[in-house]
């Protein structure tokens, strides 16, 4: 009987793991992802010289001229995806110039991006939101174990990068739209241009936005881009202040999981309903 228990007791503890939310250190994947598949072009944006020189100051004012519902505000194109909540997703990352290019990386909470070559090092002890003197984290922080407690769970519009950019109505996705974006549309790998990512396209009305597989710098440079793509949300892991939930998708399927704040990695702005 007493073996019996011990069984039992580990299966409960084993299926306990899996419900955490898997987390991804910058330097931790597994050396399958590292390894591309091929030799992929480097999209637009690629090099330091193509960061925007003030991306905090849009010029062209919103609209609503739509076409299938969609919308153009600050010059960016919004799509209509039939969601249930009315958010609509924009056609290409911060930094990109058309919706196959990668665009710019960013550490969560962070409103300065970086081409996918640059000789910015992604790391904690250059990580703005934290003490690297007290080893603690100085601001979005649930545990006191992890930093300073504020409680703040969901990025301010002044840490959110997508509004920082792009202003008006725009912002970064929460993850509860990143599920609502996963429950909602068919999800393909394919390739534009020659880059991989997933075209994800509404079950409602069959518009589609297009991902690109960016990958992730892990703190020497962008690692597995055309095998994996890692978008951030501003939604911070309650359990786990070092960490924020993401989307991350490969070519066999797409997760919502987490990954260290320090972490450089891309962004799809939204607009909610309005």
């Amino acid at each position: 009987m007493k073996f019996r228990s011990f069984i039992f007791k580990s299966l409960l503890f084993a299926g306990s793991l899996a419900l955490l939310p898997a987390l991804y250190s910058c330097g931790g994947d597994d050396e399958e992802d590292n390894k591309p598949k091929q030799d992929v072009p480097t999209p637009a944006n690629g090099n330091e010289d193509d960061n925007p020189s003030n991306p905090n100051n849009p010029s062209t004012p919103g609209n609503n001229d739509q076409d299938n519902g969609n919308v153009t505000v600050n010059g960016h194109q919004a799509i209509d995806l039939g969601l249930p909540s009315g958010t609509k997703w924009a056609t290409m990352n911060i930094g990109a110039e058309k919706p196959e290019d990668y665009g710019l990386y960013f550490a969560w909470g962070e409103t300065k991006g970086y081409p996918q070559k640059t000789t910015h090092s992604f790391g904690i002890y250059n990580y703005t939101w934290y003490d690297k003197d007290k080893h603690r984290f100085t601001k979005y922080c649930t545990n006191r174990d992890d930093g300073l407690v504020d409680h703040k769970t969901t990025l301010e519009l002044s840490d959110d990068a997508a509004h920082g950019y792009w202003g008006g109505s725009w912002r970064m996705p929460t993850v509860n739209e990143f599920e609502e974006l996963r429950d909602n549309t068919i999800q393909e790998w394919t390739s534009m241009s020659g880059i991989y990512g997933r075209k994800i396209t509404s079950k409602k009305n069959g518009n589609s936005i297009f991902m690109p597989a960016t990958g992730h710098n892990d703190g020497s440079g962008v690692i597995a881009y055309g095998i994996y793509g890692c978008y951030w949300s501003s939604s911070l892991i309650l359990s786990n202040s070092k960490s924020a939930h993401i989307l991350r998708f490969k070519s066999d399927d797409l997760y919502i999981e987490g990954m260290f704040r320090e972490c450089g990695l891309t962004i799809r702005p939204v607009i909610g309903k309005e």
